[in-house]
Parts: structure tokens; C-alpha cells; sequence
């Protein structure tokens, strides 16, 4: 997303290094002096060894550093070639390597290639440019995009980009539609002989704050001669795309992330122009604003010499032109149109020949397919599995595909590639006729045992359950290690070969980190912490004692644990009828005591928006200030400005889907779940090995009383083969798949699952508790009015509750189900055991739902 790649390596070995060569191939484009290469450096820290070696091969004349910002870089005749080189240590690289290639005359360049019994060709020329003065607009949308990435536009080269585009047409109206998570009130301007000071400086003011929602605009609703759309085009929240009318869009951007294929289709569609700012200066780019769009047009030829030409639609051409395609004789003659408007303005004439023009280089089919895969990926959406056959085919790394090493017919089975030596392929696909064949055995392996454990969930709620007083069970180290880290610690003691006292004190410091961090799980916005509720007195006592060496302590075991403690209260109620409310969740509000949080409090209300963008600056990094701050605007009825706060955990880093769960969750708990399957369609992209993607997004679906598909993606999750470490995790999805189906209030269709897995079990009581760390170890534990705890070494209580199996590795849901619930109080906890993430891991966030009468059309749930 915003052509940003990401890699993992992995392994490092131990005590030891890794190498890595990250390669990259591109076409150049002609700038007109000569041929541009930038590389865009953006380092956010410094290199401990910065090493830079540039070398031209075969130049005859020295490359131009006239546009290059790294400092100390010149070119000296190496051979037949060109060379620049460079070192640094502790050095920022954040400065843009950049060198024209002076032409050596203009002439057409050919190459033809065979490979696989086809013939693939490439040539580049230097077509002349027409260019027309268009006529300049009286009435301007200016699509101003306002959300948090707008901070990394250039925003002085825009205002001077437009302040010279406004002084050229003079009297202009021009109509400000500024977006972000949502679309703000269109606002008009008045531009007399150019002076748009009144809007610059409106533009220089905003906020630049919330996610980035491109669906929110409407160009159809504006009646302006043309539009400029300022954005980097990453739409990360609810819909992707913009509505576009028939008045040309100007898109552009001065971000170094940006979708640039989206923006060149919305120019192109619109007979518009792409301006990326990052390599147009301020004299082209007023250039390309002020003349009608000079384009490649198509080709005519006689007969079908050529086949499978790209680029296919009309594409701009400022200076230099090429064009990929499969010559099917050994030779032909093209001719190529030019021109503006859809007329014709220039041709060229082009003469292919397979014996005067071959080349081995191999560069011409794998610039042919990344030609082919730039067009399709103006429309990525809809060209997604042609895009991904083509990377794999072609070794190109596109929006869907990754690089790996394969050293083993089993690699490329396991990732579906096929091999490219002749003498693997009748082996793989031998192996994938084989394992098609098992994939069909093994499904009926797994439903069968899907069933058996579902029949024996019935069991379970067909047995009737006696309430009556009861005594909390406890051990010998007394009620705190039973009662809150209990085997866990000794467990952990032991490992350690440590002496009961330290164990003691190690117990005592997770406990004091967690209390202490209150930020680590901010979805429990509803917790009632009482840090001294359950440790013992000796330990209460040394608290002040030793309250300099516990804090040292519980800084360095911020991320061993945190727990957070929630009530909740089932009322009295008529025990004959299960229609019954099975009782009321109260929840206290958790008050996490943060700095901000604190200025906030004490501003007054029309300062509160402000006090937040100053806290930014130094929280920014922290998903749970977002989520802390959007709960204080909720808390006071400022919807609007909660919901853009909260968005901006999509703008916090592309493409991850920890922050991404975070967001989903939260806007499931404040009503907004259209959003939510925005947001967990993304996810489910990310994370399709997971069964909690396709849980979470049901979910959001079924939310959205979009139920059918809901019903679809659970059932997904009961058919589907997961990793042993999501243990159980289809009787929690078919328990709610069976809930949506009897409650929802219309017939779905449940595929052809297993009708014994067809069978609605509602229960009094429901608590799911899920997580959004990979390799992460959470406890539920939920302790009924006789005292009697359920958690994952005793998940069998005398009343009735249930208790899933344990999720050591990862995400949960962790489930706890009571058919009939006694009256009385049912206290929670959430125990943070630890983590196993090889990364450097942050804070986890818990969400834990409570519902009563689940399964029922009476169903209540908070989160």
C-alpha cells in the first residue's frame, strides 16, 4: 500500500549476521536533457555505516548532478564508465540521490527477445510533444486532503505549485472541499487577479488530523471546470475510492508514499494529469496544469504482427515514450498515434525485426510484464489474481505477492509455485493432484471431529445444574497465588530455580508494572482497578518501603504483565422462565491516569481540541492515546471529533494489522460497523491463515446486519484447517454461527455444513476474551458468587460454567459459557501471562465482551 514494501528476514543466526541485497530495476524516463535516475532515501534513524557507490556503465559524457541533494557526491571517469562514491558514519540518509544521464541523440531503441517459444519486444523513442494551451478554468474544486499523512506532503511546494497555477488564470471562484476520516463543509473562495491569500492561509492552518477515507467525495455534486485533488491517494479507512464526475481531475502529490497508479487513473479517466511532485519542479508542474494533456493514443498496423501492446490506454508523454509487446512474425510495421483531446497530432513510424533487433539481456519480457501489471493496477481491485499470476510468473514483487528462496519441491508446493526447471513441474503437480485428493479426506477428519466435540457442548447444556453456597477453592501459598497468578508464577519460579521469596516478589512486581501501566490494555476502558484488592498485607506494607526499587522494577517488567480486573452483576429474576433477563453489567469506568488525559480534564471545553494536538506531538507513536483521547470527546458528547481521533490508528503505520484490529474493535464497541468491515476486509488480506480474521469480520457483518455472509465466514472458520495453536476456536465460531441464524430474523442458508452442527445453544451468560498479539499468552478467569473459579486448568464449574481451552499462542477468543446463571456477582479477570514475539513488543490490548442471554433475540453485550 502507497508502494511501500515491507520485508521480514529470518532467521539471524545467533551471535551472527545476515546479508541482505535489496534489488530493484527501473525504466528511466527522459527529463529532457537526458534520462533521470532519483533514488528517494528516507531514513527516519541514523546508520551506523552508510556506504553510497554509483556507477554508469559505458557513458560518454558525465552524468549531471544538477538535481542530486546528497552533499560530497561527484562523478570521476572510471574505464568506459562513470563512478561516484561516498562514506559516512552516523549519518541520517534522508536526502534524495538523484543524476541526469545526458542523451547521446535522440534515435528509436529496439530489443526483441525469445523466451518460451514467444517473442517478446521493447522500444523507447523520443516522440515530438505538441503541446496545446488549454483553456484555463473559471472554476476550480480544490480537493484538499486534511488527514494525518498530510503532514509528510510538501506542503510550501503545493501552495507555490497553485499560487503560480491561480496567478496565470487570474479571477477565478474556487470551491475548498477538505477530506479526512469524513468530508468537512464545502467552503467558497473568492480569487481576484490571483490573490488567494485568504485560502493559502486557511490551508496552512488546518490540522492535518483522522484517517483517510477518498470514498467521502462525491465530484458529482460540484459544478467546477476542473478539479485539483492534493493526496497522496492511501485511502486506509471505510471507502477506498472517490466518486469521479466528467470534469478533468489534476491529481497531486508531494508525498514520497503515495498510490501512484490510483492517481494516474483518475487523471487519465478524466483526461486530466498526474503531477507527483516529488519530481516535477515548480516550472513543469505549472507546465502540466496550464496545457491540455499530451498522450500516447494507441497503435495501427496491418494485419496482427503484434499482440498484447502495453501501455494499452492513453498515457501522458512529456518527453520519452516506450512500448512492450509479442511480435508474432519475424517482422512488422507499426505505427504509432499521438496527440490531445482524442486527436491525432503526431505519428511514428516503428520497423520490428527479430534478426536485426535480438537481444538476450532478458530485460524485454520482464519490462513487458511490469508494463502489463502497471495498467492492471490502476485497477487493483479488479485485476487482483491476473496481478498475482503475472508476479509469480515473472519474479516481480507486486501488491500481492512476495519473494521467497524455495529449495525444495515441498516449498513450492506449500506456496502454490510453480517451479520454474522442467524436471520439478511433473513432480509438483503430482504432489498437488496428491494433495488436493488429501485435502478432501482430511475435511471429513476435521468435521468429524468438529462434531464429536460439538455433541459433547450439547452434553453440556442439556445437563441440568444445581445452584447452592459454595467455598472459593484455595492452596496452601494462600488466597492471592491461587486466586490471582496462582500456577502461572510457581510455574515461572521454577523455571527461574527461584526461592519462594523471590517467586513472592516476582509476583508482587507484575502485579505493581500492570497497576502502574495503565495504558497497556486501553480497550478495558470499563475496568474497576483496585490495586490493593487482591495482594497481601506484607506485600501492601512493602509497597512504601521499597517503592523506589519496585519502580525500578516495574519499568523493566512493563511488558511481563498487566491484569485488569471488571464486575459485573447478575439481578435477582424468576428462575422458571429462560426468556428471562439473565441480569444487568454494570461496569465502572476505567480512569487511565495519563499526562494528557489530566491536561485535557482541566482545559476548558473550547480548548480540549487544541490541548489534543499539542499532546500529539509526544504520543503520536501510541495507539492507546488515540483511543484514551477519543474516549474523553465521547465522553462529552463531540462525536465527530471522537471518530476522527480514534481513525488516526489507521494513519499510525500501513498495512499492520495489530493497529487495525485495535481500530476494528473500537469502532464495533462505539456502533459503527460498517467501518469495522472496512477495516477487518483489510485484515482478512493480511491475514488469511488466521481464523481470527474471518472471525472478526463476521462479526462487523452480522453488526451491519449483513448476515448471510456473516453465516459464510464462520462457517469458513468450522470447515477450516488451523494451527494448533487456536485450539477449539470452530465450536466458539459455530456457536455464534448459530446464534446469527436463530435470531436474526429471516432464513440463511449454512452451506452444506453437517446438519448435526446445526443446533442453537443459548446460555444466560457470555464472556469472550480476545487479544490482538500474535504469540501472546492471556488467562481468562471468571469467579461465580460461591467463589468457584473457571479458568484453564479447572474449566468446569459446579454450576455450570464452561471454560474453552487455553490460548497460549495468540489472539484468543478464550470463551466462558454459563447455561443458567446464579444471581449474585461474577468478578473477571484478565491475566497477562507473557508474550514469545520475536520483535520488540509493545503494549497488548484486551478486549473482553460480556453478554447476557447470548443466543437469544434479548441479547445484551458490552465491551
Amino acid at each position: 500500500k502507497g508502494n511501500v514494501f515491507k520485508a521480514r528476514v529470518y532467521p539471524i543466526p545467533a551471535k551472527g549476521d545476515k546479508k541482505i541485497v535489496i534489488a530493484y530495476e527501473q525504466e528511466l524516463k527522459d527529463a529532457g536533457k537526458g534520462f533521470l535516475y532519483s533514488l528517494p532515501l528516507h531514513f527516519k534513524a541514523k546508520v551506523d555505516r552508510f556506504h553510497l557507490r554509483a556507477e554508469v556503465f559505458k557513458q560518454e559524457v558525465a552524468p549531471d548532478l544538477g538535481s542530486n541533494e546528497l552533499a560530497n557526491l561527484r562523478f570521476e571517469k572510471w574505464n568506459e564508465s562513470f563512478l561516484a562514491e561516498t562514506k559516512k558514519e552516523n549519518y541520517l540518509p534522508d536526502q534524495s540521490l538523484a543524476f541526469l544521464l545526458p542523451k547521446q541523440g535522440d534515435r528509436q531503441r529496439i530489443f526483441v527477445e525469445e523466451k518460451d517459444e514467444k517473442n517478446y519486444f521493447y522500444l523507447s523513442m523520443n516522440p515530438k510533444v505538441i503541446r496545446k494551451p488549454k483553456a484555463l478554468p473559471k472554476r476550480i474544486g480544490l480537493i484538499w486532503d486534511a488527514s494525518a499523512s498530510a503532514r509528510n506532503r510538501n506542503l510550501e511546494k503545493e501552495l507555490t505549485v497553485l499560487e503560480n497555477y491561480f496567478s496565470k488564470i487570474g479571477d477565478l471562484k474556487v470551491t475548498l472541499v477538505v477530506f479526512l476520516n469524513e468530508l468537512e463543509k464545502p467552503r467558497e473562495f473568492s480569487i481576484p487577479k490571483g490573490d488567494w491569500k485568504k485560502l493559502a492561509e486557511v490551508l496552512r492552518e488546518l490540522p492535518n488530523d483522522g484517517a483517510t477515507q477518498l470514498g467521502v467525495v462525491d465530484l458529482t455534486k460540484y459544478a467546477c471546470d476542473e478539479f485539483l485533488l492534493s493526496t497522496d491517494g492511501v485511502s486506509n479507512f471505510g471507502q477506498s475510492e472517490l466518486l469521479q464526475g466528467k470534469s478533468p481531475i489534476y491529481t497531486l502529490n508531494s508525498s514520497p508514499v503515495a498510490e501512484h497508479a490510483y492517481l494516474r487513473y483518475l487523471s487519465q479517466a478524466t483526461a486530466g494529469s498526474y503531477l507527483n511532485l516529488v519530481k516535477l519542479t515548480n516550472e513543469e508542474a505549472l507546465a502540466k496544469l496550464a496545457s491540455v494533456p499530451y498522450s500516447f493514443l494507441g497503435i495501427k498496423q496491418t494485419g496482427e504482427g503484434v499482440s498484447e501492446t502495453y501501455p494499452r490506454t492513453a498515457v501522458p508523454v512529456d518527453g520519452s515514450f516506450s512500448l512492450a509487446g509479442m511480435l508474432k512474425g519475424k517482422d512488422t510495421e507499426l505505427t504509432l498515434e499521438f496527440g490531445s483531446g482524442g486527436k491525432v497530432l503526431h505519428t511514428e513510424k516503428v520497423a520490428l525485426d527479430r534478426k536485426s533487433h535480438a537481444s538476450d539481456s532478458g530485460l524485454a519480457r520482464r519490462i513487458w510484464a511490469q508494463k502489463k501489471i502497471a495498467e492492471l493496477e490502476l485497477r487493483p481491485n479488479k485485476h487482483e489474481d491476473e496481478i498475482t499470476e503475472l508476479g509469480k510468473e515473472h519474479s516481480i514483487v507486486t501488491r500481492n505477492t512476495s519473494l521467497i528462496v524455495l529449495d525444495r519441491l515441498e516449498d513450492y508446493v506449500t506456496h502454490l509455485i510453480i517451479p520454474p526447471e522442467a524436471d520439478l513441474r511433473q513432480q509438483y503437480f503430482a504432489k498437488i493432484e496428491q494433495r488436493q485428493k488429501e485435502k478432501e479426506k482430511s475435511r471429513e477428519g476435521r468435521i468429524a471431529g468438529v462434531i464429536k466435540k460439538f455433541e459433547q457442548r450439547v452434553a453440556w447444556w442439556n445437563k441440568t445444574f444445581h445452584f447452592g453456597p459454595g467455598k472459593p477453592k484455595t492452596s496452601d501459598s494462600g488466597a492471592f497465588q491461587d486466586g490471582f497468578l496462582g500456577g502461572r508464577i510457581r510455574a515461572l519460579s521454577g523455571t527461574l530455580q527461584a526461592t519462594p521469596q523471590e517467586a513472592a516478589e516476582l509476583e508482587w512486581t507484575i502485579e505493581e508494572s500492570s497497576m502502574r501501566q495503565d495504558r497497556a490494555l486501553p480497550s478495558l476502558n470499563a475496568a474497576n482497578i483496585d490495586a490493593n484488592a487482591f495482594v497481601p498485607e506484607s506485600l501492601s506494607e512493602r509497597r512504601n518501603n521499597q517503592s523506589d526499587d519496585l519502580a525500578l522494577a516495574g519499568e523493566s517488567l512493563d511488558q511481563i504483565g498487566a491484569q485488569r480486573v471488571t464486575t459485573r452483576t447478575l439481578n435477582e429474576k424468576q428462575q422458571a422462565k429462560s426468556t428471562d433477563p439473565a441480569g444487568a453489567i454494570k461496569l465502572k469506568k476505567w480512569n487511565p491516569k495519563t499526562p494528557y488525559l489530566a491536561k485535557l480534564k482541566k482545559a476548558r471545553e473550547g480548548e480540549w481540541y487544541s490541548v489534543y494536538l499539542t499532546e500529539r506531538k509526544e504520543n503520536e507513536g501510541s495507539s492507546a492515546f488515540f483511543l484514551d483521547v477519543s474516549d474523553f470527546f465521547l465522553e462529552k458528547k463531540q462525536l465527530v471529533l471522537a471518530l476522527r481521533i480514534l481513525s488516526n490508528v489507521a494513519e499510525m503505520e500501513l498495512e499492520n494489522p495489530q493497529l487495525l484490529r485495535i481500530l476494528g474493535y473500537r469502532l464495533m464497541q462505539i456502533g459503527r460497523p460498517k467501518l469495522a468491515v472496512a477495516v477487518f476486509e483489510e485484515v482478512l488480506k493480511m491475514r488469511e491463515e488466521e481464523p481470527q480474521s474471518y472471525r472478526d469480520l463476521a462479526l462487523a457483518l452480522a453488526a451491519d446486519k449483513q448476515h448471510q455472509r456473516a453465516v459464510d465466514l464462520l462457517r469458513q472458520v468450522v470447515e477450516g484447517k488451523w494451527n494448533g495453536r487456536f485450539p477449539e476456536i470452530e465450536l466458539t465460531a459455530l456457536n455464534e454461527m448459530n446464534a446469527i441464524i436463530a435470531t436474526c430474523g429471516k432464513e440463511l442458508a449454512a452451506g452444506n455444513l453437517d446438519k448435526r452442527l446445526l443446533k442453537n445453544l443459548p446460555v444466560d451468560v457470555r464472556v469472550i476474551l480476545t487479544w490482538d498479539a500474535d504469540n501472546t499468552d492471556m488467562d481468562l478467569w471468571v469467579t461465580d458468587p460461591n467463589g468457584e473459579k473457571c479458568f484453564y486448568s479447572h474449566r468446569n464449574t459446579k454450576i455450570g460454567g464452561h471454560m474453552s481451552p487455553d490460548y497460549t499462542g495468540g489472539y484468543g477468543p478464550e470463551e466462558f459459557l454459563l447455561k443458567r446463571a446464579q444471581p449474585g456477582k461474577y468478578l473477571v479477570h484478565v491475566n497477562y501471562y507473557g508474550n514469545r514475539q520475536q520483535i520488540i513488543a509493545g503494549a497488548t490490548t484486551v478486549q473482553l465482551e460480556m453478554t447476557t442471554d447470548f443466543g437469544k433475540p434479548n441479547a445484551k453485550t458490552e465491551a
